[in-house]
């Protein structure tokens, strides 16, 4: 038997080690999530190159109402689809088990009606109790 092993990280931003003078890419990482003023994250920009682009976008994507505008729509858009896809998926699971159940009704039914035939009974009572057409049970015999 297979188990899952779930690891579980959090980040307490406010106990960070050290000043955001340290030689870690990861500790600046952290630091740019708790940086609260521009100047924080100029400084962290200027000591890492992939922090300094992300620290472009965004001030390119807060500095442009119309640029954040875009980007609000666009995220309402992916998580619109999102719930859509989800719906669509519940839908199509929910049709798939009623036909399931309706399958295993009409194949026990079946299964009851041939039972009944090996026992003798007459195909119009198996027709009666099993409620299905006499010409299944026609059908079955043959």
């Amino acid at each position: 038997m297979l188990g899952f092993n779930i690891e579980i990280h959090s980040l307490e931003l406010n106990k960070l080690p050290g000043g955001e003078e340290s030689d870690d890419s990861l500790l600046d990482w952290l630091w740019l999530m708790k940086a609260e003023r521009m100047e924080e994250y100029e400084m962290l920009a200027a000591k890492n190159p992939s922090i300094k682009q992300t620290v472009d976008i965004l001030k390119r994507l807060s500095s442009d109402r119309k640029t954040r505008l875009i980007y609000d729509a666009r995220e309402k858009a992916r998580m619109d689809e999102r719930a859509r896809m989800r719906g669509e998926y519940n839908k199509g699971k929910t049709e798939g088990k009623e036909e399931g159940i309706e399958e295993g009704i009409e194949r026990g039914k079946l299964e009851v009606a041939l039972n009944l035939l090996a026992e003798g009974m007459s195909p119009e009572a198996i027709a009666r109790s099993v409620r299905l057409p006499i010409e299944k049970i026609r059908e079955l015999m043959n």
